[in-house]
């Protein structure tokens, strides 16, 4: 199964959101119309995806790294 158009926008919007507005909440907003919170939660569902991993490799690796080490943060924090 391939992509959809919003699952590769919301994949393009994290590999150049900055040519598009003057924060990255803007542009989400512009090219969405979503909340961050909203944007975040569909990203995070769209980085699991093969599909997403193959159509932007480096991005969806990075932001699956960023995403592990803010859950280990976390998770750190609770249990000290």
């Amino acid at each position: 199964m391939s992509l959809s158009d919003r699952e590769r926008i919301l994949l393009e919007l994290e590999t150049g959101w900055w040519r598009h507005a003057p924060d990255k909440e803007t542009a989400v907003a512009q090219t969405l119309g979503l909340p961050m919170s909203q944007y975040h939660a569909e990203l995070n569902r769209v980085l699991d995806r093969p599909e997403a991993e193959a159509a932007h490799p480096r991005v969806v690796r990075r932001l699956r790294r960023l995403r592990d080490r803010r859950r280990t943060e976390r998770s750190a924090r609770r249990t000290a």
